[in-house]
């Protein structure tokens, strides 16, 4: 029986006729003549995936499949924006002469350290080779030297100048430091330009801190001033680190010894504590 006889007897008992009455198709697979409707697309057509489930763009994806974003699509995320520049009052370079263990310093971004005992290349191995008068050498496979120390008064002029060169017989930067004497102050010294650094020890002896100030304040191109840190407390400590900071200018250096037999050793709050000082005064 076909669906329009159905349709129109029943149409016919209760209305009495059946004109004008939509024609339904036998097989019921849709209104002939209805346009596609754009919101249910066609379930063997793009945009479903088997078994009639919409395919899901990746979380992350932004779009659905087809590249178009759907007009209720929120917008793409901008990027981070960038991290604000690092503003400083001065930037100082920061060298540590320190024999005892210490921790890597975190700093500001203002200023930078050089650790000549406990600096590593990627490969582990250590960065500077440290000389003496004795003719003794610490990390000797170090790229870059340091020569601890000339000694105006303690040292025979001709020894130490072979000593540095025997330093510097290897290669890299080299840097100097200088003892300081009371009345006789420094010898600066540089056998076949090998040395490009040099660092004013502001101490007469391991346990003074820069009693030596005064005269390198004088002269102050004779180096970089180098204080010792060694036997004061952290209080004391870091008011003198901020103030050797402070009388020096933008782009200069500054050195700090620590001896091996000294009580407080550069790390935890200690260390925090220099960091603080420096961070003070660099912005």
């Amino acid at each position: 029986m076909s669906g329009r006889f159905v349709f129109c007897l029943g149409l016919a008992l209760v209305l009495g006729g059946c004109e004008g009455a939509d024609i339904i198709d036998d097989d019921l697979g849709g209104m002939e003549g209805d346009p596609a409707d754009p919101n249910f697309p066609d379930p063997d057509g793009p945009g479903l995936a088997d078994g009639g489930v919409a395919a899901m763009a990746p979380v992350d994806a932004g779009l659905p499949n087809d590249g178009a974003a759907p007009a209720d699509a929120a917008p793409s995320r901008p990027p981070p924006p960038p991290p604000a520049p690092v503003v400083c009052s001065k930037r100082v370079h920061v060298l540590f002469a320190v024999y005892t263990y210490m921790g890597k310093p975190v700093d500001n971004g203002c200023w930078n350290t050089v650790r000549t005992l406990q600096d590593k290349d990627p490969q582990g191995e250590f960065k500077w080779r440290v000389c003496g008068y004795s003719g003794g050498v610490k990390h000797p496979t170090g790229t870059n030297f340091v020569y601890d120390d000339t000694n105006p008064f303690a040292h025979n002029l001709s020894t130490e100048r072979s000593r540095i060169l025997a330093c510097a017989a290897d290669g890299g930067q080299g840097i100097e430091y200088m003892a300081y004497h009371p009345g006789l102050n420094w010898r600066r010294l540089n056998p076949a330009n090998k040395v490009s650094r040099y660092f004013a020890e502001l101490y007469s002896s391991e346990y003074t801190v820069q009693d030596g100030y005064g005269a390198w304040n004088a002269n102050r191109s004779i180096g970089a001033p180098m204080i010792n840190l060694g036997h004061i407390n952290t209080t004391e400590m870091k008011q003198r680190v901020r103030s050797l900071c402070n009388t020096i200018g933008n782009n200069h250096w500054i050195g700090f010894y620590q001896t091996s037999t000294s009580p407080y050793p550069l790390v935890g709050a200690r260390l925090a504590a220099f960091e603080q000082a420096m961070n003070a005064c660099t912005r």
